[in-house]
């Protein structure tokens, strides 16, 4: 998206391209977007809804994420090796959470989505730093937010 933009201006040319990438599939521009409308609408602070939206983009970076197991049982000898345990009594019976974690690792990845959305904002900053550039405006600060 960069390319296009400092294509379209001028400021590089097809021959500086070494390098280029084809699309082997194609989704609809909006396949996020009732998603992301739903996410957003849960919460009443406007703050929050973007945190929601960021959150999610960034865990599509992860490679490995931990599951939790619940079990629960009146013998405390059930408990599964490497597991934590809580005792608590149930109507003055003693009963027992044990929660072991498990590291998943998949063959799947959404890192391409993060990278889309990293992509993405680092374009609009680029196009932004170029227009103020090319109107001789000052770029006294950049600040961006995680």
């Amino acid at each position: 998206m960069l390319t296009e933009h400092l294509l379209h201006f001028g400021v590089i040319s097809f021959s500086d391209i070494s390098h280029t990438f084809s699309v082997t599939g194609r989704l609809p521009a909006d396949i996020f977007k009732k998603p992301l409308e739903a996410m957003e609408a849960a919460w009443q602070d406007k703050d929050l809804a973007k945190f929601s939206v960021n959150s999610l983009i960034g865990l599509c970076n992860l490679d490995e994420t931990d599951s939790y197991s619940l079990t629960s049982s009146a013998n405390p000898h059930d408990a599964p090796p490497g597991s934590l345990m809580t005792q608590y009594a149930v109507n003055d019976t003693p009963w027992y959470d044990f929660v072991k974690s498990y590291t998943q690792k998949t063959c799947s990845s959404l890192k391409p989505i993060y990278d889309l959305c990293l992509a993405s904002e680092a374009r609009n900053v680029g196009v932004a730093i170029y227009v103020l550039k090319h109107f001789n405006c000052p770029l006294l600060e950049l600040k961006l937010t995680a």
